[in-house]
């Protein structure tokens, strides 16, 4: 029931956004968003990994958004506060972000946003839906929500690694004029 009303609240808050989708050639991105699940030191290493990636793709800026379950994440693997959102204690009663952090990345005018966090909640949907970044991209959905201007079906294999070189393969390809 929390999860319909989630839902629908964030159906109706995209509604109201006011938000022109800017397809980019990866070479021409200057900032991008990064939303990641973040739960052990091996999950950080690899998002900072395809952070790394993205740089040498020429993003200049890249802010990620690691998304965890547990606060110890925070103090375990030396996470800014700025880059983190506990799902439990950052959320509403209806699983919607709170803080003033994630609304702070949700304005944040990226030329990208990408998603690579594999499975769906709540308060990840309404950071994506709502932000202002000019194009979206994450794993394919299989509910009715849009919220990417570009999805990738990565379930052949479901490891973050195909995941980001999927993502990064096909914005690849995108030529804008």
């Amino acid at each position: 029931m929390k999860s319909a009303i989630s839902k629908y609240t964030l159906k109706q808050r995209l509604k109201k956004a006011q938000r022109k989708v800017k397809a980019v050639m990866l070479s021409q991105v200057k900032s991008c968003g990064v939303i990641a699940t973040v739960n052990d030191k091996n999950q950080l290493e690899k998002v900072q990994k395809f952070k790394k990636a993205l740089e040498k793709k020429g993003v200049s800026k890249v802010d990620i958004l690691c998304v965890s379950n547990d606060k110890k994440v925070l103090e375990t693997l030396n996470i800014s506060e700025d880059q983190l959102l506990i799902i439990k204690t950052d959320t509403s009663w209806l699983n919607l972000p709170k803080k003033l952090k994630t609304q702070r990345f949700i304005n944040e005018k990226f030329g990208l946003l990408i998603d690579v966090t594999q499975k769906s909640h709540p308060a990840i949907d309404f950071v994506i839906g709502l932000s202002k970044a000019g194009f979206k991209v994450g794993p394919k959905r299989t509910d009715d929500l849009e919220i990417y201007d570009l999805e990738i079906d990565a379930n052949a294999d479901k490891s973050f690694q195909y995941l980001c070189d999927q993502v990064l393969h096909y914005l690849e390809m995108i030529k804008t004029k």
